[in-house]
């Protein structure tokens, strides 16, 4: 997964640590999710490669929306990537899932807002700016929900 977000030069877009993809491989390979192997002879580096069952993992965190606003500058982006290259199916279903999530974060701040001491005092104010955040969020999934995947994707033949 390293390689492939390295291969695409989207490190120059947004920094990820090699940990996101990485963290606890053994751990990973102790349950079944990947394998490893050892590449090269005067540098040797591991190789992780996911097995079907890592593969349906990572579908399964794909089809998820994040559950929090702070969460889709870093975890969403790495799904959206990843749902890109599984094709637009992935990408449509990931995009109605996340928009659903964040139509109801909006909904619970304008009842937060009403219910604040009034207009114009810093509570509403919070909200506000909290409101305008998802609604951003919103514009831009609705950017990505047009944008097409990535050259070369799969298609999303077992779709989400």
């Amino acid at each position: 997964m390293a390689q492939a977000w390295q291969a695409q030069r989207q490190p120059e877009v947004l920094a990820l640590e090699a940990g996101l993809f990485e963290q606890r491989p053994n751990g990973r390979i102790e349950h079944g999710l990947a394998v490893d192997t050892v590449d090269g002879q005067l540098a040797p580096r591991r190789i992780f490669r996911l097995t079907s069952a890592g593969r349906k993992a990572l579908r399964d965190w794909l089809s998820r929306p994040v559950s929090h606003g702070r969460e889709i500058r870093l975890e969403f982006m790495a799904k959206l990537f990843f749902a890109r290259r599984e094709g637009s199916e992935w990408v449509n279903q990931l995009i109605a899932r996340q928009r659903e999530e964040c139509a109801g974060w909006r909904e619970k701040l304008l009842v937060q807002a009403a219910a604040s001491p009034g207009r114009g005092s810093f509570e509403w104010l919070v909200y506000q700016f909290r409101v305008r955040q998802v609604e951003s969020m919103l514009d831009w999934l609705d950017q990505c929900a047009v944008a097409q995947p990535e050259p070369g994707a799969k298609g999303g033949r077992d779709g989400p």
